[in-house]
């Protein structure tokens, strides 16, 4: 008479891993892309979660800003207030700040922090409308690696200058922000830079037109771009315009319709360093 074998928990089911079995594709880990039945495909930086808009005249222009709330759990904010911002764009040359329609403060995800991470952005939407966009930050600290092109080695020199810690280990580069390292580095560049990108984009089109911009390589357009944050900023201190004590008015934020405490650094948060290499613009 045959004998059933016993049971062998080292076999292996020829499902295992199989459709048969359950098994599926999962989806990637990656930013999800916003293309679907829109007729307007938007980018993941142009779409806003319930913002709050604040108008404020500068230079005799009126300019729109969009605040998002920012993941207060997690310890973000916003390192400058409107009022900030404004005060920056009022020693800029008028005609440079009428081009600009908008400035975002928004809330990147925590995908859109590993895959694109940055400090700010000029976005060029709508047949060509130019907006500004700051991210929210945290005081969580970022990791690069050792071994740095030249220009993400002038970008350590600069975040030096804004008042970051970055301590060299054995295997990467520990970077730690602090909250007036996070505002400099804001207000008195990211904000400039991205304005440079704007005046430029200008000057591309009063030339030979859009073709001029799209060909143009992306070190002429950074280079361009951290000049005029370099001249801006020297002018801005050679007329006593900079630096100035955040203006942080709790009575005008909520007059806004923004709340202060999003514009406060949380300093009991302690989190891992971030693996993200490199901020982006």
């Amino acid at each position: 008479m045959h004998q059933r074998a016993s049971w062998n928990p080292a076999r292996r089911n020829r499902r295992t891993g199989t459709a048969a079995s359950g098994y599926k594709r999962r989806a990637p880990f990656a930013i999800p892309a916003p293309f679907g039945r829109q007729r307007e495909p938007r980018a993941f930086h142009e779409q806003l979660h319930s913002p709050v808009i604040v108008w404020r005249q500068v230079a005799g222009h009126s300019l729109c800003f969009a605040v998002e709330s920012p993941h207060l759990p997690g310890g973000f904010f916003h390192p400058c207030t409107v009022d900030d911002l404004c005060a920056v764009l009022a020693g800029c040359p008028p005609h440079d700040v009428a081009r600009v329609r908008m400035i975002v403060l928004r809330q990147p995800t925590r995908k859109q922090r590993i895959f694109s991470r940055a400090w700010g952005r000029a976005l060029f939407v709508r047949h060509g409308t130019p907006v500004i966009v700051l991210e929210a930050q945290s005081l969580a600290s970022w990791r690069w690696p050792l071994a740095l092109t030249p220009e993400w080695a002038r970008e350590l020199a600069r975040l030096r200058a804004d008042g970051h810690t970055a301590q060299r280990t054995r295997r990467h580069w520990l970077i730690t922000p602090s909250p007036d390292a996070l505002r400099c580095t804001l207000l008195w560049r990211t904000l400039l830079h991205e304005l440079g990108h704007i005046a430029d984009h200008a000057r591309c089109l009063s030339g030979k037109g859009q073709e001029v911009w799209k060909t143009r390589c992306s070190s002429a357009k950074e280079d361009f771009a951290h000049r005029y944050a370099q001249e801006r900023m020297a002018a801005l201190q050679a007329s006593g315009q900079a630096p100035f004590p955040a203006k942080n008015d709790s009575f005008r934020l909520l007059g806004d319709g923004l709340r202060p405490k999003w514009f406060q650094p949380v300093f009991s948060f302690a989190a891992a360093p971030e693996r993200k290499s490199c901020h982006s613009d």
